[in-house]
């Protein structure tokens, strides 16, 4: 009885950490496929790695951002390294929220 007890104790405790873990971190995990911001229009992202940071580069103007916001609106997603997504506003009206 004494040596079941000390080999399944353990793995309980791993395994109850380990749940509780996934459980911690499953907002940020499920956000990303459920985000209310993935629907916000934007250029294709050419890129996993760069993003849209190679293809403004590789442009040589500082008018891509025009570009897309004539072709996808006033708000623009824009991915940047690693695909991580950035809301772009075009108009005197936006406000920087802190």
């Amino acid at each position: 009885m004494g040596l079941w007890l000390l080999v399944k104790l353990p793995l309980a405790l791993i395994l109850v950490t380990l749940v509780s873990a996934l459980w911690k971190i499953r907002p940020f995990i499920l956000g990303q496929f459920t985000s209310p911001f993935l629907r916000i229009r934007g250029p294709r992202s050419s890129s996993w790695l760069f993003g849209q940071v190679k293809e403004k580069h590789e442009s040589g103007d500082d008018y891509a951002y025009d570009r897309w916001f004539e072709e996808y609106g006033p708000v623009v997603m824009i991915r940047g390294f690693f695909n991580v997504r950035s809301i772009f506003t075009y108009g005197s009206t936006a406000q920087c929220v802190r």
